[in-house]
């Protein structure tokens, strides 16, 4: 009778383990959620402030595949009603001194609209002597990541993936500009 005593109690033990894992789970994920949410709040607010950064983790060209990169180095920043756009490879050459371009624009137009899902996008044109054309930011809802589309006016698009923050809370290194 000893034997199979032991087994039920050891056999509950491991119940209890399983049950633990699962509710860390899940309390895991109701964290990375509640965090997500700050993030979404935050970054909606930047955007409606005019005071926030783009940082792209990967980068994909009309055609061509998708580039992880440096949120450092390659971003859209929005100060008022101007922007600064880099995208660079993040070893050194090229006119921004960082293996890309740094150019500035002016914004205008800009609009900043929520979907019945809940996800904001802010679409505005920019206007500089090296670029034009308009862009798409979508922040999906509770989340802390953002999508942008870049349509350049000589017909070259750009898709970056990344995270909008507030600009206070951004780390750029911001290259040469060209104009």
């Amino acid at each position: 009778m000893l034997p199979i005593f032991s087994v039920n109690a050891s056999g509950k033990k491991d119940d209890k383990k399983s049950v633990g894992k699962k509710e860390l789970r899940e309390e895991r994920r109701k964290e990375q959620h509640r965090k997500d949410s700050v993030s979404y709040v935050m970054a909606v607010r930047a955007v409606k402030s005019d005071s926030w950064v783009f940082s792209a983790t990967s980068v994909t060209a009309t055609g061509g595949p998708n580039v992880v990169v440096q949120p450092n180095v390659n971003f859209i920043k929005v100060d008022g009603k101007e922007m600064t756009f880099q995208t660079s490879t993040g070893f050194g050459g090229g006119p921004n001194n960082l293996g890309g371009i740094t150019v500035r624009a002016n914004v205008r137009d800009k609009v900043v609209s929520s979907d019945k899902h809940g996800d904001t996008t802010c679409s505005f044109r920019f206007s500089g002597t090296a670029i034009n054309g308009k862009i798409s930011i979508t922040i999906p809802r509770n989340s802390s990541y953002a999508y942008a589309y870049i349509n350049f006016d000589n017909g070259r698009a750009l898709s970056m993936n990344g995270q909008v923050v507030p600009m206070a809370k951004a780390k750029m290194s911001v290259g040469s500009y060209v104009n």
